[in-house]
């Protein structure tokens, strides 16, 4: 997992020779790449964790479209991965119960999307694929979200919104593939 450091450019050579092989060879192959973009790293989130959402979202801008302009023939990214879990998006409810997961990704989505659309504007940009435990209220020990709760935060996850029906699967997930307003 590559995180950029506070106050650095988004990237530093040496940590990302892994990925840059990995990306050539895959390449190489005939195949495509698909870029996900997960978790947040301790100076970016408060030190709670990589499933917090950044408390600064323009550093995740900024590492979408570093990552995206590093690899330019890499047209399909994904950000997140079933941010309707705690396990990788917390918290998903507040003190009094309301969920807050689909706005929290709202934001990160939108981030990232506008981040990666300026490197690549043909890029494909999917949302995070929903895990198959949701919620409409929390319950003890079951810390999920629904599917319909985070489509509904995921509305406004970005400009011009359409359904990629190639990535909607039976856990009910899907991609909000944005494309200019």
């Amino acid at each position: 997992m590559v995180r950029p450091a506070p106050g650095k450019a988004p990237f530093v050579g040496p940590r990302l020779h892994e990925l840059d092989e990995l990306v050539a060879s895959t390449e190489a192959r005939g195949m495509e790449v698909m870029l996900t973009i997960w978790g947040t790293p301790a100076w970016a989130g408060g030190k709670l964790g990589p499933n917090r959402a950044p408390t600064d979202l323009d550093a995740l801008r900024d590492f979408a479209h570093g990552l995206a302009s590093r690899y330019p023939s890499v047209s399909r990214f994904s950000v997140w991965n079933e941010p309707n879990t705690q396990l990788f998006l917390a918290p998903q409810f507040d003190a009094a119960g309301h969920s807050v997961a689909p706005y929290a990704y709202a934001g990160i989505f939108r981030a990232a999307y506008e981040g990666i659309k300026k490197a690549n504007p043909d890029a494909l940009v999917a949302i995070g694929e929903t895990g198959s435990h949701g919620r409409d209220a929390p319950s003890p020990g079951d810390p999920w979200t629904r599917h319909e709760e985070m489509r509904h935060g995921s509305a406004a996850c970005g400009p011009r919104r359409e359904r990629d029906r190639r990535d909607a699967d039976a856990r009910g997930g899907g991609s909000c593939v944005g494309g200019d307003r």
